[in-house]
């Protein structure tokens, strides 16, 4: 009984360390298991901030592309003028390093012509008539090349002042073209092709395509923005129109859009018209975001802010689509905006010039806008609209299209009184069923 009891004793001690093991066992277990579920946790939950955060720069960057591209566009324009600062330096140092090497050795020439000069005078002695050799060929004050080398001396002066200024001044580079009028232009310049428009591009400018020289114009800018081809930026094929007020600057930027969108296939013209002044006050990024691969016409661009031009120098340079920009203004204040900004200047690579036009200019001018408005001059009634410009004219006013117009409006509401439309009868219509209008339409 005893050893009955002893083992049942052993048993049972046995059996209480084998369950207290396999507790131990079982809380070790359920320990690791909620520390690996925490660290697992802990590893999803930095995975969701991370794309969270990706989530959120995202968005915000489909939000607000205009900060990312104002960012973008303030680092291009640091490195530009930085990079082309310093190859402008590099230019100036090497050029004065080649004039002073040609200097050396030309004084280094001089010097031995003049050496041998002196050594001819001692071996030379009389030349058999009592005179000596330099008496012969004249009196020389100075040796040969002297004023070659003073020059030179000068040139170099010249480059390495010009250097320093652009230095000190901060630019770049300097424009390569001038607004000039035709009539400076030198005569070793070769002359332009004279272009002419395509039959259906013609309508968009009737009446310009009359003034001299002024049809080749327009057909070159065309040219030049359609030769873009697949560049995506607008640092080429950009227009300047300028000429004076009621010139018709407009009319002829609102031409070329239809006339480029027409050239690049495209079904409708993506143009719009803002005036410099209300221009600068707007996100300039965001601008051309919004009409990129169309047609931007700044009217006034003279009054364009520095800061406005500078930031459109800088994203001319980036992807536009194919964007064109056309300025328009008087030639006086393009010229100031120009030189103060010639890296935006360089830009412009086509050029269109309104003159002081004619007389029988301005009357076809009138007679255009007559036939828009589905009136007709008779010649009577052309010659009277000429008498009343050139006596304009001749007085020492200047006469603008715009003028012209006012003065057919004019002769358009005479013509529409009652007792005109009851008199005129039949003989008021042509053949085309356009209303003639008459000398006495304009006095």
């Amino acid at each position: 009984m005893e050893k009955a009891a002893e083992t049942a004793e052993d048993l049972t001690g046995k059996a209480a360390e084998t369950a207290e093991d396999l507790t131990e066992k079982a809380a070790e277990t359920a320990e690791n298991a909620v520390e690996k579920a925490a660290e697992d946790a802990a590893e999803k939950t930095a995975e969701a901030e991370e794309e969270l955060e990706e989530d959120v720069l995202t968005a915000r960057t489909k939000v607000l592309p205009a900060e990312e591209i104002r960012e973008r566009l303030a680092r291009e324009q640091r490195r530009r003028l930085e990079e082309e600062l310093q190859e402008e330096e590099k230019a100036a140092e090497k050029a004065a390093e080649e004039i002073a090497g040609e200097t050396a050795e030309e004084a280094a020439g001089g010097a031995a012509e003049e050496t041998a000069a002196e050594t001819d005078e001692t071996d030379g002695g009389d030349t058999g008539d009592g005179k000596r050799p330099e008496e012969d060929a004249g009196d020389q004050d100075e040796p040969a090349g002297l004023e070659e080398m003073l020059e030179r001396d000068a040139a170099m002066s010249d480059i390495s002042a010009e250097a320093g200024e652009k230095k000190e001044a901060g630019q770049g580079s300097v424009m390569e073209r001038e607004i000039v009028d035709e009539t400076q232009e030198s005569a070793a310049e070769p002359e332009m092709p004279k272009l002419r428009l395509k039959p259906e591009l013609r309508d968009s400018f009737s009446g310009f395509t009359e003034v001299p020289g002024l049809e080749s114009q327009i057909a070159y800018a065309i040219e030049q923005a359609v030769a873009k081809g697949n560049d995506r930026t607008s640092r080429t094929g950009n227009v300047l129109i300028t000429g004076g007020h009621g010139y018709g600057k407009t009319t002829i930027a609102i031409g070329l859009a239809k006339a480029i969108a027409q050239e690049r296939g495209s079904q409708y013209v993506k143009m719009a018209r803002i005036y410099a002044t209300d221009l600068s006050r707007k996100d300039i990024a965001a601008t051309i975001a919004k009409i990129a691969g169309g047609v931007l016409i700044i009217e006034e661009a003279g009054d364009l802010s520095d800061q406005t031009a500078d930031q459109l120098t800088t994203a001319m340079e980036f992807r536009t689509d194919g964007l064109i920009i056309i300025m328009e203004d008087e030639k006086k204040y393009l010229v100031k905006l120009l030189e103060n900004h010639p890296r935006f200047g360089m830009k412009f690579t086509s050029q269109i010039h309104l003159p002081e036009y004619t007389a029988d200019e301005l009357v076809t001018f009138g007679e255009v806008y007559a036939d828009d408005q589905n009136y007709t001059l008779s010649e009577e009634a052309r010659a009277a609209l000429r008498g009343k410009i050139a006596a304009q004219q001749e007085a020492g006013t200047e006469v603008s299209i715009s003028a012209v117009v006012a003065l057919v409006e004019n002769a358009i509401t005479r013509s529409n009184k009652f007792f005109r439309k009851l008199f005129a009868g039949k003989k008021r219509f042509d053949s085309m069923n356009r209303i003639i209008l008459r000398d006495k339409d304009f006095k």
